[in-house]
């Protein structure tokens, strides 16, 4: 039977009986030997512990059938089932545990130490506060950890005696632990305070005006700039500063921020701080210089009154850091550092719960956007239902803004989607009709609902195909059109773009009309628009997500 059990454990698949429990322990105290049969290299012990991990399912009679087995005369057998009944129930498994932390084997209070830290309550916390004092250094280093995983109040007060402790700051290791246990804790802790972004707050005179960069795509920064422009807002130009990039100096609100571009997808508010970072070698050196010096910046004055300054309750981020290494370590030491200074404490890292995020980019020096990820974007609150591959908001808003707007404007989007386009071209200004329509009937199903839920009257939807007869009347034709997998039905890309520039041709035939849409072909489409008397007007190159289409606007003279 055992020689059986040593061949079975090894496949994946096998799950043991509850009769077979007692001799598939016995297998635990087979050690740390490579398993013959395993091609992984897996230990006996690794093996049977998975093994018994697939009763798990089986609840209480599985947990009841290891449970008898603690007391085994063979301290690999105890460390082994302490290390199983934890993951089958991690709360049952506590006194157990505690009662382990005696055990006269380090490997055996070490699992239990590591349970403990799976799920604790009040008798495991002071079970693991008492052992410390006369732990071994390896058994101090995990009791913190497991304080840090599950620890409360207690435990809590107890981290911040040890970070003040001459003693801990001998054991370089045991800081870090110890740093890394107290930020988590006390990021619970804040976590139970509510926090939000007030977005219709404005930061006091003294840190007005404060630098708001719009994000966008790749080729749409030219229509940022010009829609700002457009707002009146009298704080100036906005600059594009980089790929997907526009800033400006802003005295308002972020909620007024926000508003004031649908052609960008979100705000930043860009750190100016000058601090100078290492480049990175992989040093653990560079990453607690790197880190120092994201503490520093995160903390200025400017920091502080962007992130304070707007938001209500506990200020917590997610560090988010492009171009470096071990991002987990440097997050933690990021974390450990603004817990231990009473000075940043202000400052909490929280993965799950932050309404803010600080993305850095690792250069010299040290390039941070604030993102304010929590604050309630209303502009496209109208898209509720959504069809594949249709137009983002954002990039609707800028085919909108590029065909511009005339009273006496029939717009036709004749590959309409959800209706994202004629949307945002009926919030851009007034028009005499809108049309839209697409061989689809669920894509049509949805424009109808956005439509209803933007609020919006007098735009025409049908079902038809894009070659049948058009709305009368068009002068304007606003469309994202099929690009690689939307193309179906019998027609290839080019042959799709070329029937529908002659088509729309035909269509836009009164001076003053425009076809306005994306190419992905964009040679090819100008040199067929033109062939028909369309005079290329605007071009915008535009990254779609893994390749570029052109912006065209073709305006028939």
């Amino acid at each position: 039977m055992a020689t059986d059990l040593r061949t079975r454990i090894t496949d994946p698949g096998f799950t043991p009986s509850l009769r077979d429990t007692a001799a598939v322990v016995d297998l635990l105290a087979e050690g740390d030997a490579p398993d013959e049969n395993d091609k992984n290299g897996k230990t006996v012990f690794e093996l049977a512990c998975k093994a018994l991990l697939r009763l798990a399912p089986l609840g209480d009679p599985a947990w009841d059938a290891l449970a008898k087995l603690v007391g085994d005369p063979r301290p690999r057998v105890r460390a082994g089932v302490i290390d199983v009944l934890t993951q089958i129930d991690a709360e049952k498994t506590v006194p157990l545990a505690v009662r382990a932390l005696a055990d006269d084997e380090a490997a055996v209070r070490r699992r239990a130490i590591a349970a403990l830290g799976r799920k604790t309550d009040e008798r495991g916390e002071k079970a693991l506060l008492a052992l410390y004092p006369t732990a071994s250094a390896p058994h101090r280093r995990a009791i913190v950890l497991a304080l840090g995983k599950s620890g409360e109040e207690a435990a809590l007060i107890f981290l911040r005696t040890l970070s003040d402790d001459p003693t801990t700051a001998e054991d370089p290791e045991l800081t870090r632990l110890v740093q890394q246990a107290r930020a988590r804790l006390e990021r619970d802790e804040i976590r139970q305070t509510p926090s939000r972004i007030v977005g219709d707050r404005v930061l006091a005179a003294e840190h007005l005006p404060f630098a708001v960069t719009f994000l966008t795509r790749r080729g749409l920064e030219p229509l940022v700039v010009e829609e700002l422009a457009s707002r009146n807002l009298g704080l100036g130009a906005g600059r594009i500063t980089g790929e997907g990039r526009v800033t400006i100096a802003w005295r308002g609100t972020l909620e007024g921020a926000l508003a004031a571009a649908r052609c960008a997808y979100g705000i930043a508010l860009p750190l100016t701080s000058s601090t100078e970072t290492t480049e990175a070698t992989g040093t653990s050196g560079d990453d607690e210089a790197f880190a120092q010096s994201l503490v520093r910046a995160l903390t200025s004055e400017e920091a502080k009154a962007r992130l304070a300054g707007l938001t209500e309750g506990p200020v917590r981020f997610r560090l988010s850091v492009e171009g470096a290494g071990h991002k987990r370590a440097l997050v933690w030491k990021v974390a450990g550092a603004l817990a231990a200074n009473p000075e940043t404490a202000w400052l909490v890292n929280d993965t799950q719960q932050a309404p803010w995020e600080a993305n850095v980019t690792r250069a010299d020096p040290l390039a941070i956007d604030l993102l304010p990820r929590a604050l309630l974007d209303e502009r496209f609150a109208y898209r509720e239902h959504d069809v594949p591959a249709s137009s983002h908001p954002p990039l609707a808003a800028a085919l909108a803004r590029v065909a511009g707007v005339r009273a006496e404007d029939v717009v036709w989007d004749p590959f309409v989607g959800a209706g994202t386009e004629l949307v945002e071209r009926a919030k851009l200004g007034p028009y005499a009709k809108l049309f839209g329509s697409d061989r689809d009937a669920p894509a049509i199903a949805a424009a109808r609902a956005n439509v209803k839920k933007a609020g919006l009257d007098g735009i025409a939807l049908r079902v038809t195909d894009v070659f049948a007869e058009p709305p009368p009347g068009v002068t304007v034709i606003l469309t994202n059109p099929p690009m690689g997998r939307r193309v179906t039905g019998a027609l290839d890309l080019s042959t799709l773009l070329d029937r529908f520039i002659l088509h729309a041709a035909k269509v836009l035939a009164k001076p003053g009309s425009r076809l306005v849409w994306l190419s992905p072909q964009p040679r090819r489409t100008r040199t067929r628009a033109e062939a028909e008397g369309l005079t290329l007007s605007r071009a915008l190159t535009i990254d779609m997500g893994g390749f570029d289409a052109e912006l065209q606007r073709f305006d028939r003279l």
